[in-house]
């Protein structure tokens, strides 16, 4: 951003590639591994596993010509995986949200299960992890380290604020959709919810060295669409 408004040529333009497809992925490279809707844990608890997981990545990033590399972040985690076979698992998250994810035709897809808030009492009851746990960011200065020194970009992740709602607390989309106009007071509470979460989350991101915070979601204003 600097150098375009300094009007001098970068020396990295920061793109990124991602693949959703494994049948695409697989042909741009045979370094990609296959196996994309797999869930890992998001902290880097070993640091054997942390250097081998950044070195596949190194690899596809130098093939790419991606300058991101993700380090972890501070969203929510899969709890246990409920039931599983060679297509499909069943997993149940933090908040108690379930999704089954697999593959079909190479394309990877979630289904949205189990929601844990049916009901505006349920919200009230509900408990999320506390993001101040350390454990949560574990090892995560030392992946950030790593990858600078390798000469990439850390790149550090959080729950969205609106998806993160029909991801892991309340849905499906069409539902939270029917909140936001008809019970304005309880979507502001599912809103609260998560967001205070995020805050808390980004906040012990920060203070362990992260240089970039991304989330995915589904934003729009009062004159148009929403946009992702």
């Amino acid at each position: 951003m600097l150098a375009t408004v300094l009007h001098e040529d970068p020396s990295v333009v920061p793109q990124t590639i991602g693949f959703t497809n494994d049948a695409a992925r697989a042909k741009f490279s045979s370094i990609i591994e296959r196996g994309m809707g797999h869930v890992e844990n998001q902290s880097a608890n070993s640091q054997v596993g942390m250097f081998k997981r950044f070195e596949r990545a190194f690899g596809e990033a130098e093939f790419l010509d991606n300058f991101f590399i993700g380090v972890g972040g501070g969203g929510f985690r899969v709890k246990r995986t409920v039931k599983a076979d060679s297509r499909w698992r069943l997993v149940e998250w933090e908040t108690g949200a379930v999704w089954r994810m697999g593959t079909v035709r190479n394309m990877w897809v979630r289904e949205y299960v189990k929601y844990p808030v049916e009901y505006e009492d349920d919200l009230d009851r509900l408990v999320l992890p506390d993001p101040d746990d350390p454990e949560r960011y574990r090892g995560l200065e030392k992946a950030i380290e790593y990858v600078r020194n390798r000469g990439f970009f850390p790149l550090c992740s959080i729950n969205g604020f609106f998806s993160g709602i029909w991801y892991f607390l309340r849905g499906p989309l069409h539902l939270i959709l029917k909140d936001m106009y008809s019970n304005r007071r309880f979507y502001r509470k599912l809103i609260t919810k998560i967001g205070e979460f995020n805050l808390q989350a980004e906040k012990n991101l920060l203070e362990r060295g992260a240089l970039m915070i991304t989330w995915v979601d589904d934003l729009g204003y009062n004159k148009g669409t929403f946009m992702n």
